[in-house]
């Protein structure tokens, strides 16, 4: 008769394993509850938190108690290490969750978003870590100002080192984000903002060990600000139309004055250089000036180089004043900050003025006005609107709202830095040394063992045809095995005027008729400069001979593409076009260039072009063309969007602000 122990023995494991299991899952379920109970605390308390932060955003710095702000820091920090903490285990998997409707697209970026949150508040948390001891000890009620945070970040120093770390990190991972648009309209509103700050923040951090010298904190500091009209351009954004005093003390503007450029300088009593000798005398071949006057001192493509002229004419007709540096913005700057700080009220300009309508109304102001028969006393007053510009948006930012505008000014600043509309320049050797790494002095970059390209216009026609004058590069280099190579740049420039009665005349005289559309709708009169790397050799050119009768020096422009060395670090290509309302011209320029490749660890090649937009142009249809030495093959390129054919990569862009392009081969 068969035994029933084993049955039992079976029905005993059996039993066994179901309670196993059973526990098993019981202690699943409450750890995924504790971890749910954790992750929804943590994201209620993010919730409760973002309305507040809002409400500070929207009432401006001001009206904030800092030892709140540092509760609401370390509050926010300990919610996302709650989050990331419980979420952790995850991460391998959620990626492979895109799938799913409605939340795969929230789940497969969820460790990149949590990475962000987590440098995001880390950052928060080392900067306050290391302001908010400044900013708590005076408990006097009194809410944040840009003084007081200058102040308290003087000694903060390892604090936001470490902070700029960790928002290096946090843009990192916003990088990472591959579909921003298909995550839930709650998340998005939370990355647009982020992808807006960040830079500034990044920038913010890194000019931190200077920003007290910078924004005059225990001693006041003054600039030269310097106002370019891009519609006459100019090598550093635009012909040199006003210029003024800008005092900063402990971060305020303490005092800003603008003055006509042309009543800078004191020709009248005291000797004046010969324009700048470089090759082509631009200003005196073509224009027959015989001074070097403050409104030409931007005759150099490298900003740092222009701001020094600007500062030594500035002071040979003003007197020698001390100045810190030298900030120059030109009109698209203007229409981006009176943008973003709101309608102002200029009498001068007919009233209100924004960002829209800023520039149509400055030229409206310009138009000639006779004065008991003469035009001397418009001639002297024609750019009168500037100062009360400047003063409305002077009191716009010190008003009752104006905590509120600075993250928009810092924004315009950043962009404007980014797409060359703004340089600042300073004299501090420090100050100067991280304006130079940031890219926010203008300064031509001379990369070793690289390639560099900058297409340098320079009206010299007495008018503002750039208004209507665009043009497209396409640039193209045939790389050699021993480093070196051969590059063509094209530029066609288009001039989309209306062509006037008669024959271009190079100088118009000002009368009762003259109007600022007869300036734009002029010959372009075009002195072009090609900035290769120093060691380049120029194998030819388009030619563009100008009889002497077309210039008011009456000197004949040959025709030939010219080669110079100015400045030191590169070698520059020039020629002289003249073009016609209406038409279209191309101008070329080939030329050898020197070894512009770097031989890597792993024996792959490195070519890598900078290519540097000009400052005050808009934004440039460009193509580049690379072509590597044959049986290379292409392994990697920084732009996805360049398409790779055979040993040949093609980039198609528009050029609207420095760019760097690398090319790596085997």
């Amino acid at each position: 008769m068969p035994t029933l122990a084993p049955t039992r023995d079976r029905l005993a494991r059996l039993s066994s394993a179901r309670l196993l299991f059973l526990a098993g899952a019981i202690l699943l379920i409450g750890w995924l509850a504790v971890k749910s109970w954790r992750l929804v605390g943590a994201a209620r308390s993010l919730q409760s938190v973002e309305a507040e932060l809002t409400q500070i955003q929207e009432a401006g710095l001001g009206t904030v108690d800092p030892a709140r702000l540092g509760d609401l820091v370390i509050g926010v920090r300990r919610d996302v290490l709650v989050i990331r903490q419980e979420t952790r285990l995850f991460w391998p998997v959620l990626p492979a969750l895109g799938w799913l409707p409605r939340i795969g697209p929230l789940l497969a970026e969820a460790p990149d978003l949590i990475e962000l949150a987590d440098a995001g508040t880390a950052a928060a948390a080392y900067a306050w870590q290391g302001v908010g001891p400044g900013l708590t000890t005076a408990n006097d009620g009194a809410g944040l100002s840009v003084s007081r945070l200058l102040a308290a970040a003087a000694g903060a120093g390892p604090e936001l080192a470490q902070a700029a770390r960790e928002v290096d990190r946090a843009a990192a991972a916003l990088a990472r984000i591959e579909a921003p648009e298909r995550l839930p309209w709650r998340v998005r509103r939370l990355l647009e903002p982020l992808a807006a700050y960040l830079p500034i923040a990044q920038d913010g951090l890194a000019l931190a060990p200077v920003l007290d010298r910078l924004l005059g904190v225990g001693k006041p500091s003054t600039y030269l600000f310097v106002a370019q009209n891009e519609d006459e351009l100019r090598p550093t954004g635009g012909f040199i139309s006003g210029v003024g005093l800008l005092r900063i003390d402990a971060g305020r503007i303490a005092d800003l004055s603008f003055d006509d450029a042309n009543v800078i300088d004191n020709w009248a009593e005291q000797p004046y250089d010969f324009p700048p000798d470089v090759g082509a005398v631009a200003l005196y071949d073509f224009m027959g000036s015989e001074l070097f006057l403050f409104r030409d001192a931007n005759y150099w493509a490298d900003f740092p180089r222009s701001a020094e002229a600007m500062m030594h004419l500035y002071r040979y007709g003003q007197g020698d004043l001390p100045l810190d540096g030298v900030i120059a913005i030109d009109q698209r700057f203007l229409e981006m900050l009176v943008g973003a700080v709101g309608p102002l009220r200029v009498p001068e300009l007919a009233g209100r003025v924004t960002g829209e309508n800023v520039l149509d109304l400055i030229r409206e102001a310009w138009e000639p006005e006779v004065v008991d028969g003469s035009l001397r006393e418009w001639i002297g007053s024609r750019k009168s609107f500037m100062s009360p510009l400047a003063t409305a948006l002077r009191q716009k930012l010190e008003g009752p709202n104006g905590q509120t505008l600075l993250p928009r000014v810092a924004q315009v600043a950043v962009e404007g830095v980014r797409s060359r509309h703004l340089q600042i320049y300073a004299v501090d050797p420090a100050t100067a040394a991280i304006l130079r790494d940031l890219g926010w002095d203008g300064r031509l970059p001379m990369p070793a063992e690289a390639d560099v390209l900058s297409v340098v216009d320079m009206n010299v026609g007495f008018n503002k045809a750039n208004a209507v004058v665009t043009s497209r590069l396409d640039y193209a280099v045939t790389l050699a095995e021993d480093g070196r190579g051969e590059a063509a740049v094209r530029v066609t420039y288009v001039h989309a005027g209306t062509p006037p009665p008669g024959d271009c005349v190079h100088r118009t005289d000002y009368t009762a008729e003259t109007r600022y559309a007869l300036l734009v709708n002029d010959c372009y009169w075009n002195y072009a400069r090609i900035y290769a790397p120093a060691g380049a050799s120029l194998l030819a050119g388009s030619s563009a001979p100008v009889a002497a009768d077309m210039f008011v020096s009456r000197r004949p422009w040959p025709g030939d593409v010219q080669a110079t060395s100015e400045p030191p670090g590169h070698t520059v290509f020039g020629n002289f076009h003249l073009i016609y309302p209406g038409e279209e011209l191309t101008a070329t320029y080939r030329y050898q260039l020197p070894p512009v490749v770097r031989h890597l660890d792993d024996g792959s090649t490195a070519y890598t072009l900078h290519l540097v937009k000009q400052a005050g142009t808009a934004p440039q249809p460009t193509r580049l063309r690379v072509t590597v030495p044959p049986g290379a093959t292409i392994e990697a390129v920084s732009e996805a969007a360049a398409t790779v054919a055979g040993g040949a990569i093609v980039f198609d862009t528009v050029l609207d602000a420095n760019l760097v392009l690398s090319v790596i081969y085997r």
